[in-house]
């Protein structure tokens, strides 16, 4: 699991449950995510929410720490070799900088996996409430159809539940429930192509449409819970970070980016109209223009530029004590990876950056520790792996033993 997915113990223990959708291949009833994955991952919330309480003297009598498998596909000697592991993830997730306070917090019950298929059978009239039962419900749903005449010949959905990345051509959920009925049905000026280009129309639609930057200064800047906040404010570190097409009052996109922040990154294709590229901000230190396609080439252009984004982020948090904005139309993964690697490098156990980097060497520890600390203001926020493999490999190589000829396309400032 490269995720932390904290985002969904808060809405789970809101809820009182939640429901997760995956689908397998043909031999098994359920993937290994449901099986294995999902009950390590809940064991190991169980048991930091459970050692941080204990140390704070907050009650939690009968508390679930078990490793609860499914016992038809987990076998009792697999599952004793499951537990055996938990507690060295407790101890990662607790010195990976986690905030364990707001944890425990949102978690008054302990996570428990409970799964089922299409074929599952339920009595409507015997199911408890959620504030009955003794545990926050993660229900596992199988979406793999029975097509044989054994109960594990299944028919694989595709897209059911794989990376969203790999399916869901950059629909989020948020989009699919505004625009639900021009995606399933079409309607007047639908393009052609079906289903999969009204998705594309959408999502393109969604990316190029204005946001008012000026609503996230009236918001404090930036909450990240905040619906009209069009920011994400990364805590201490006077990084922001930003997606679609932004624009002011009026029109005027120069006018609110320079009130609100000391220097601006535009790490997409587009120009912001009003903006020159080359002009009197540009010129000034304030405004850097580095492009990074959404291709498959996109992890030589980011590892090609993340020296010169990190020289111009620290020249306005540290050098002019100001606050930069990383933005992309093409969405967060880009600026995201370029903060993730500003953070790992300088930023201190306060959670503000330093004027110094770390003296030991770079290593994935302080990555994932990284990781960590962006998530947990922009839940979701994993790039595709390459993009990932790219910031690794810029961190993990001696400045010396770069070898910029390789990428495909060495950047210039715009």
């Amino acid at each position: 699991m490269n995720r932390l997915n904290l985002h969904v113990v808060h809405l789970a223990a809101s809820h009182g449950g939640c429901i997760i959708v995956d689908s397998t291949r043909k031999g098994k009833r359920y993937p290994d995510s449901f099986s294995r994955t999902i009950p390590i991952w809940c064991a190991t919330i169980n048991k930091t929410v459970y050692n941080f309480r204990t140390r704070s003297n907050i009650p939690c009598e009968d508390w679930d720490l078990a490793v609860h498998t499914p016992p038809q596909t987990v076998s009792p000697t697999e599952l004793h070799q499951i537990e055996a592991l938990v507690e060295g993830f407790v101890a990662a997730l607790e010195s990976s900088g986690v905030d364990i306070v707001a944890l425990s917090r949102d978690l008054d019950k302990p996570l428990r996996p409970i799964w089922m298929h299409q074929d599952s059978l339920i009595w409507s009239n015997c199911i408890p409430r959620p504030s009955e039962l003794p545990f926050v419900s993660v229900i596992c749903l199988s979406a793999s159809r029975v097509c044989g005449a054994s109960d594990i010949e299944t028919d694989y959905v595709q897209g059911a539940g794989d990376d969203e990345e790999c399916w869901a051509r950059s629909l989020t959920p948020e989009l699919f429930w505004a625009y639900r009925g021009l995606i399933m049905e079409g309607g007047e000026g639908s393009p052609e192509g079906g289903i999969e280009a009204r998705v594309d129309q959408v999502v393109r639609d969604a990316r190029m449409s204005t946001v008012n930057i000026a609503a996230g200064a009236e918001a404090g800047a930036g909450d990240a819970s905040g619906a009209s906040a069009p920011w994400v404010r990364l805590g201490s570190t006077c990084i922001y970070l930003a997606q679609g097409f932004p624009t002011g009052p009026g029109g005027d996109v120069a006018a609110t980016l320079w009130s609100t922040f000391s220097g601006v990154l535009n790490c997409s294709g587009l120009v912001y109209e009003g903006i020159d590229p080359t002009g009197e901000m540009a010129q000034a230190g304030r405004y850097l223009h580095l492009r990074v396609s959404a291709t498959k080439i996109a992890k030589y252009e980011l590892e090609s530029i993340l020296a010169l984004a990190e020289a111009f982020v620290l020249e306005h948090v540290l050098a002019r004590g100001g606050t930069v904005l990383v933005h992309s139309v093409a969405g967060y993964d880009v600026p995201v990876c370029i903060a993730q690697a500003v953070i790992t490098k300088y930023m201190n156990e306060g959670g503000s950056l330093c004027d110094t980097t770390q003296s030991d060497p770079v290593d994935k520890e302080d990555i994932r520790r990284a990781h960590v600390f962006v998530e947990g203001h922009l839940p979701q926020c994993l790039p595709p792996r390459d993009l990932r493999g790219a910031v690794n490999r810029y961190l993990m190589t001696p400045p010396e033993l770069r070898n910029p000829e390789k990428n495909c396309k060495k950047q210039q400032p715009s």
